[in-house]
This record gives C-alpha cells, structure tokens and sequence, in this order.
C-alpha cells in the first residue's frame, strides 16, 4: 500500500477520537489488558508517527510532481523544437505516470493536466495521440471527477489543431487534377506510391482518433450535463467553420464524414435551444457538401469508408428537426418560433428536406462509386444496390439546390450522374450566372462547350477572374473552333504563363501544333518567352520545331507552316546570348556529331554488321563530350562520358539506325520517411543525391519518330493518373525525342530482353523463363517478378485499347529484370490505314480466336488491339487463379480511373491531329478514341463493359 493510502486510512482512523481522548477503533484493536495509561502513551506516539508521515508523504508528493510537471515541459520543447530528445516510447511511459499521478493525487494538478493533454496532441503523430487517449481513458476511470477538465483541455488542444492547421485542417495533400503535377518519363515508382499513402494516412488518423474518442466518451455518459454537451457542440461548430481548410484528399474522406456522424449524435441525443439546434445542423451539412465540391474521386475504397457513408445515410435517417426550445429576451407573450433572419421553423423544415433529398442522393452516388472500386468483378455479395437515382423526377430542381448551396457541387453533379438532364440545367445555370462559377475551372467546359457560340460570349468578360485549367486544356483553346476570341486567347495565355515551365515543358509537341492557329501571336510569344526562362525548354521547342517542318520521313513534302516554324527557330536562336548561347552551341555540336554517324553509315548499308560496327567506333572515338551536353531523350542528365565500344548497327534493310551508350549523371531522390517511434509529424523527405548511370540510346535517321512521342505521352499521363490515386500498376514511358524530319532519339528500356530474343535463347517459354530466372512458383522471388507482371499487364492492357497499339509482335514486348512487361515502338495506333492493319492483324502476333477471349480474357479488347496469349495468363497462375482475378480487377480499376480525364487526354490528341500523321483519319479518330472511354456509362457499367464485354 502507499504511503498515501496509509496516511490518509490512518487520519481516518484518528478522526474518530473521542472528547475523553480514546479513540474507537483503537480501543476495538488493543487487547483489554491494556491500562489506560498505556492506551494514552500508546495513542501519542502513533499521532507523533502519524504526523510525521503526512510531513514526509506532502514532501515526495510535491517533489515528485515538480519532477513530472518538468520531464512533461521538457517533452513539450522537445516536440516544438524538433530536438528529438523524447522518443515514443519515452512519451508513453510519461503520459501513464502521469495520468496514475492524477489519478492518486489529493489535489488535481492543472499544469500536468494540461500537458498530459497537450503533449501527445502537438506531437499529432499515431502514436502519440493513441498513448494520449490511453492515459485520458486511464484518469477517467481511475477518477470520474476529472471529466469537464478533462474535456476542456481536448477540446481546447483541438481547436489549436485548427488554428496552426495541422492533419485534417490543412491542405496541402488537397485533391488535384493529375496533369497540374509534373508528368515525366520514367517507370511507375511504387516506393513513392506508397510513401505518399503512408503519408496522408499519418496526416489525417490522428483527428479520426480524436473524433472516435470524443464520440465513444460522450456515449458513455448517460445523462451528460448541459455545460458537458455544450463543450462538444463548440468543437463541432468551430470546426465546421473551419470547412474551407479541410483536407479533401481521398484519405480524408473517413475523417470528414466521421466527424458529421459525432454532429449527428449530438443532434440526436442532445436537447438543444432551437436556434442552436439548427445552427449545429446547417454547420454539418455544409461539413458533407463540402465534400462534393471537388470532383468526384477514386480512393482506396476500404470496407470501413463505406461503412461511415452507409452510418451516415443512417443518421440522416434518424435525424429530425426539434427546435423546442427559445431563449427570447421577448415577453411570453410575444414569443414564437420566428429564427434569426426571420424564417419560421416551417420554412426551415421545408428546405431543410431539399437539402437532405441532394446529400442523401449525393452520399449514395459515393458509396456506389466505392462499392465499384472496391468490387470491380461485381461479386454479388458486395454489389451496392440503390434505387434511389432512379427514382428522382425533379433533377433540374436538385441541381437549383446545389447551385444554392454552391456552384461546384452543382458543376460535379453532372460528372457523377451521367444524366443528360442534369449537363443541361448545369450548362444553363452557368451561361446564365458564369459570375457565380468562377472559381471552378471545370464549369468553363459548360461555359464554351465544343464550339464558342455567340450566346456564350457574354459571360467570357468573366475569363480575367478565372480558375485556370490544365495546361493542354488551354492550348486548346486555339484551335479554330474557338475562332480565336481574344479574351479565351489571353485567358489561355495566363493559365500557360501561370503553371510552371516543368509543366508546360511535357506539353511541348501540342503547343508547337498550336502556332498552326496562332492568328493573333500569343502562341509565338508564349515560346519565345519561355525559351528566355528555359534553356531545356528552349531545345526542345527547337527540335520539335524542326521535326515538323516536314510531313514525311525523307523532307520532300513540307508542312504548311514550315516558313512559320523556320521563323520561329530562328528568332529563337537569334535570341540567345552569353552562357545561354554558349550551351546551345555545346549542345547541338555534340547531338550533332553522334547523330551524323547515322548518315555515315550510309553507305555502308549493305554491309555486315560487323562492318558497320567498325565504322561506328571510329566516329565515336571522334566525339568530344563537352561540359552540360545531355541526350535529347534524357534532359534530366548530364552527359560525362560514352562508351565507344558500345555502338551497335540496329536491323534495318533501307536506313541506319545505331545504339549507343553514355554514361548519364542525373539527379536521384531518395525517400527518408521518418522512423515509426519519431514524435516528428509523418513525412516524407527527398533526400537528393546524384547517381550515374549508363543509358543506352537509339539514333533514328530516316523514321518518324513523332507518333511514338505521342503514344507515350499518353501513357506517361496514364501513369500519373495512376500514381496519384495510389493504383499498384505499372507502366514505364521511356522518352522518345523526334529532333529533325525523319530523325529522333529513343531511350532503350534498362536490364529488359523481348520475348522474341528469348524464343532464340534455350527457355522458348514465358513461364519456363520465370521459373529459370526468378525459382520455383512458391518462392518470394518469383511471387514479386509474378506480381510486377500482372500490374504492367494491367496497366498495357487499357493502354493498348485506349490507343489500338497494333502490331505487337514478339520483338516489341520486352520483359525488365523484375518481371515487368513493357511495350515498345508504337509505329501503328489508332485508325491504321487498312492495308497496314489487315497485314498486322493476320501476323503472327494474334494467336488467339475471338472465342478465347470472350472465355478466358473477360476483358473489353478489341481482337486487334493488345496481345495476351496463353502463356501469358500461365504466368499468372492460369485463368482460375487468384493472379489472373487481380490482373481482371486492376484492368477494370485502370480502366476507371482513365475516365475522369478523358477530355484532356482525347485533347491531347486531338492538339495533334493535323500532323496528319499515318494513324490520323480526321475527326472520325477522335470520335472514336472518345467512345473508347464510354463516358455515357455510370462507373457500375463502364465495369461491366470492361470485363463483361
């Protein structure tokens, strides 16, 4: 027992002394033998001992607390001042004493109180919040009195997450459009992947718990006092007040509809004063709208989220108006139950019940949409059944309301809904109020449509104050259709200006298509000056400039703004001065000379290769690598040094392309996430270093190399849209760099060898060579090789039927080192002249009848458009098992998450078009790319379509 206990038993014990001096329970313990002097004598020296005890006791009393409140303090600085001085496992072991200390204490101490509080709360870790709830749990059990202090210091610390914007309250990781990010060349980086999930999980769990342990404790007390309740409605309101700095990126979403499910019960349970009752239910309604102000997301899709959605459909179910109680300062007799603003209650409860028919609708399109992602097979069991949409007769009506409660929701209903009834009330109200929508960069869609109108020019004076879109949307903005209205030019023109040159830089091919239309110069301007900012950009507009002045491979048939282009180079060049001139100079003399080996291979063309090979070392041993000079494909690196042994004659019967090797030093990023016992906020750190490489590369002479460019744009986009939801596929665009008429530099896939090479090896078989290269089917190493297959096969297989890649012989499907499959040469996409594409389909590539695919794919390809034999579904444990479902799954998932993003990838394309490259057919291949994407069909049915054919 502690001396504590002892002391305060024993004062108990001597409390009960009598007026003569004997004490009961003293006389009941002593034998009665005892005379009453000895009695006395014996009763002096216990109180004698006694008081010597509370002397001793009060001293280690106050020392140990003085020593706790200062390891406390100090705990505090450590964590503001990132010192690192307290691990977790030292926080935990405070926080529990001092929670035990506060529990045994005479006497509450509010200083260790309020940092047992704030401690693990400004730490705003997992962690440290857990160990913060344990000791909070731990003190109110151990001593009930303690709640409204308690109380006040959470909800106090809360508000103070609020305020210096931490977790949920802070936005950046908001939910953004995938193409305002920089898109880049180079293979899917799961590690980053994965990093970034970690990441926002560590941001936005800790207000989860938060949320869950003022919930669980306000369910735990059956008759809460009004000053307790009252607490609990301040958080929520002034956390609701907080919507605009809510995160809205998708790992938040638990967070945000947790927190209207704890309003909810407060609604619920809780007998609250009119006015505040409504107030408290107009805030949590605003707090679930918000939601729907951004586009609708695909996420991760957890069985949890939908649950919190389906508890919160609940709740509004069992939600109802009350507001019984008025406080007036009016007499009683002229009291009634007129609100603030002079509404009745009557009037609330109707538009109240307005709003409550959109967010059920509403919370009911998301929980569909997750059930998709989440069972993209359409098991049965798992399936989201809903009437609901079905059953609404008053859409124009619903889109009213949302526009009222804000544009944007209004705007992302017609995403969401896919109904044509709710596009055109939402292009109406929009054309109609374009003031009101101007901080939605996606209403200018519904503003402009297709084609400018003379209807719709009257709300383009409303562009200078406009959300800029992605940067290839507004180089669309030049097309003819537009008919080059100066207000959408100079609104494009600031949106280019605005996103960083690394951002435009990706979009280089489509803004030198631009110029086709420039009637007013903003394009030729924009070029120019950003080749002042940029030299890397500046390159590269003058290679692609000089790549399209010729529509065919030998630059005998100039492009009609050839003279526009010529012009352009050389005022760009002309511009250049000092070190930006001398770069140039660097740089165009070395890609020069490496690839003029081509053209002096020439006439060797007839030769052996080993001939050919001869005459390449001896033109690479001329080349001089110059301070800075970096491949065209490879902008990111410096050149350091080449191998000229490496030169390689490439199989060709009419031209001469050649492979080389160069040693590449490139910045690398490496990831230092913080370690799991660190009280420092969850991260992640680039730590940037500098590695080198070598890197292989292809010379082309002779081949137009501008379709590859645009192929793998594309799928370098799909693997942002990708990355940014977190879907564990896999793709790896290489750079492909078109430098002149007919000439171009092609990155070559690292540590990667062709199906075809190995058919002329000894393993002739995909499955045989897995088990050679990476062991047994059960061992981890062929587990992962088998997995990174089935992601990149999921991933190709979307691209491959958005683009209609054709001619996917044995030599253009490459396997890496760890069992990725990577498509290569993208010659033949989209609508391939019919001779080309009857010669391909009956090649020796199409394997499979239409039978086999309907049987054993399951997946929406056309017969034409992508290669998956046997062997391949062999490789993923055969077409019953569990890695041929995940590949199943991950196409669908794929497929889902390109569809939000059509309309900048179809422009992408479409920005290209009068290139009039072999696989362009007009307008018809745009049609037909747009209809690949099924925007007409819901995500339920788009799913079906996909794997159901």
């Amino acid at each position: 027992m502690s001396q504590s206990s002892i002391a305060s038993r024993s004062t108990a014990n001597l409390s009960g002394l009598t007026p003569n001096g004997s004490s009961n329970s003293l006389d009941d313990k002593l034998p009665a033998s005892f005379a009453p002097a000895d009695r006395n004598k014996l009763r002096s020296v216990l109180e004698l001992a006694l008081k010597e005890l509370h002397v001793s006791h009060a001293h280690v009393s106050s020392t140990d607390t003085q020593i706790l409140k200062s390891e406390l303090a100090e705990a505090a600085r450590s964590i503001d001042n990132r010192t690192g001085t307290i691990n977790m496992h030292q926080l935990q072991d405070l926080l529990l004493r001092g929670a035990n200390m506060l529990s045994t204490s005479d006497k509450l101490n509010y200083d260790i109180l309020h940092h047992l509080v704030f401690v693990p709360i400004k730490a705003f870790t997992i962690k440290s919040i857990q160990s913060g709830i344990e000791a909070w749990t731990t003190l109110l059990k151990n001593r009930p009195g303690t709640t409204v202090a308690l109380l006040s210091e959470v909800t106090t610390a809360w508000a103070w997450t609020i305020r210096e914007r931490k977790g949920f309250f802070n936005t950046s990781l908001n939910a953004s459009d995938p193409f305002v990010h920089p898109v880049e060349y180079s293979p899917s980086d799961h590690a980053t992947m994965d990093a970034a999930l970690s990441t926002a999980k560590h941001t936005f769990t800790p207000h989860l718990l938060l949320i869950q342990f003022f919930s669980e404790f306000h369910q735990s007390i059956s008759a809460p006092e009004p000053a307790f309740t009252h607490a609990l409605v301040r958080t929520v309101l002034k956390s609701c007040s907080a919507v605009d700095q809510m995160s809205t990126h998708s790992i938040a979403r638990p967070v945000r509809f947790h927190l209207m499910l704890f309003g909810l019960q407060l609604l619920r349970v809780s007998k609250l004063e009119a006015v505040l009752e409504i107030k408290l239910r107009d805030e949590v309604y605003k707090l679930a709208f918000a939601w729907f102000k951004v586009r609708p997301q695909w996420s991760y899709a957890t069985a949890d989220e939908i649950k919190v959605l389906q508890d919160v459909v609940s709740g509004l179910a069992s939600d109802s108006i009350q507001a019984a109680q008025f406080i007036s300062s009016a007499r009683k007799e002229d009291k009634s139950d007129i609100l603030p603003g002079g509404q009745t209650v009557s009037d609330y409860r109707t538009l109240h019940a307005e709003k409550l028919k959109l967010l059920n609708l509403l919370i009911d399109n998301e929980i569909g949409r997750l059930s998709v992602w989440s069972n993209p097979m359409s098991d049965a069991a798992r399936t989201h059944r809903s009437t609901l949409e079905k059953s609404i007769r008053t859409w124009p009506h619903l889109v009213k309301t949302a526009w009222g409660i804000s544009p944007a929701v209004a705007v992302h209903m017609a995403e969401r809904f896919k109904n044509p009834i709710v596009i055109t009330e939402v292009s109406a109200l929009i054309r109609s109020r374009p003031k009101e929508a101007i901080d939605v960069p996606e209403a200018l869609h519904f503003l402009l449509g297709n084609r400018l109108e003379r209807t719709t020019r009257k709300g383009l004076q409303w562009l200078p104050l406009w959300s800029p879109v992605p940067p290839v949307t507004a180089v669309t903005y030049f097309l003819p259709q537009y008919n080059s209205n100066p207000l959408l030019l100079q609104y494009a023109m600031r949106v280019l200006e605005q996103h960083p040159v690394q951002l435009t830089f990706f979009f280089v091919p489509q803004v030198v298509q631009a110029l086709r239309t420039d009637a007013l110069g903003y394009v030729e301007r924009f070029i120019f000056e950003t080749s002042k900012v940029s030299q890397l950009f500046c390159h590269q507009i003058i290679w692609n400039m000089k790549a399209n002045c010729f529509k065919d491979d030998s630059a005998t048939e100039p492009d009609p703004m050839k003279p526009m282009l010529d012009r352009m180079v050389d005022k760009v060049v002309q511009s250049l001065s000092g070190e930006a001139q001398a770069f140039y100079d660097r740089e165009f003399r070395f890609f020069n000379n490496v690839t003029d080996i081509s053209g002096k291979l020439k006439p060797f063309i007839k030769c052996t290769k080993p001939e050919k090979k001869v005459k390449i070392d001896e033109e690479m041993a001329k080349i001089v690598v110059d301070k800075g000079v970096y491949l065209p494909s490879n902008p990111d690196g410096v050149v350091v040094d080449i191998d000229k042994k490496s030169g390689r004659p490439l199989q060709s019967h009419a031209k001469t392309p050649f492979m080389a090797t160069f040693k590449v030093r490139r910045e690398k990023v490496m990831l230092d996430t913080d370690a799991e016992d660190s009280l420092a906020p969850s991260s992640i750190t680039n730590q940037k270093t500098f590695e080198e490489v070598w890197q292989a590369a292809i010379f082309k002479v002779g081949d137009d190399c501008r379709q590859d460019v645009l192929a793998l744009q594309i799928i370098a986009m799909f693997k942002n849209i990708f990355a940014g939801i977190g879907l564990p596929v896999y793709l790896f665009p290489y750079r492909v760099t078109a430098t002149a008429p007919g000439c171009g530099v092609i990155d070559v896939v690292p540590d990667s060898t062709s199906r075809d090479e190995m058919g002329r090896n000894i393993v002739n078989d995909l499955p045989s060579f897995f088990v050679s290269k990476y062991g047994k089917a059960e061992t981890p190493e062929f587990q992962k090789a088998q997995r990174n297959f089935i992601e990149s096969m999921a991933a190709y297989s979307v691209a491959c039927y958005i683009l209609q890649i054709k001619d996917r012989h044995n030599g253009n499907i490459m396997i890496d080192g760890e069992g990725h499959i990577v498509h290569i040469d993208f010659g033949f996409l989209f609508d391939i002249d019919e001779f080309k594409s009857r010669f391909i389909i009956y090649s020796d590539f199409f394997k499979l009848t239409c039978a086999f695919w309907t049987t054993f794919v399951g997946v929406k390809f056309e017969p034409n458009s992508f290669k998956l034999t046997r062997e391949m579904i062999a490789v993923m444990g055969g077409d019953s098992s569990k890695g041929y479902r995940l590949f199943q799954e991950l196409t669908v998932k794929a497929f889902l998450a390109i569809r939000p993003h059509a309309g900048q990838l179809v422009d992408t394309v479409r920005l290209m078009l009068e290139t009039a490259l072999p696989s362009f057919k007009g307008e018809g291949t745009i049609r037909r790319l747009k209809d690949r994407f099924c925007l007409d069909l819901n995500e339920k049915h788009a799913a079906e379509y996909m794997f159901k054919g």
